[in-house]
């Protein structure tokens, strides 16, 4: 017979390695193969290991950031074209 349960020492050692659902934002293990919660396979795509929500803002505060800086460097020059 076969073992295919995970033995007590893989569960201490394996216990605090968990990331996050790409679909859902659910917390799991890291290496699950699919979420408890909405069932979608992430075999593609992985756990992340920062909530979803928190990735897609920090790429929005980036990209804000970067508009700003790119106006800033601009401002200048375009005042001096158009004569203000």
């Amino acid at each position: 017979m076969i073992d295919e349960f995970p033995s007590e020492e893989d569960i201490q050692r394996f216990s605090d390695t968990t990331g996050y659902c790409p679909h859902c934002g659910e917390e799991i293990y890291d290496d699950s193969d699919w979420c408890p919660k909405c069932d979608e396979h992430l075999h593609e795509k992985g756990t992340g290991h920062q909530h979803p929500i928190r990735s897609l803002m920090n790429k929005k505060v980036g990209v804000v950031l970067l508009v700003i800086l790119l106006l800033a460097f601009l401002w200048a020059p375009l005042k001096l074209i158009l004569g203000g």
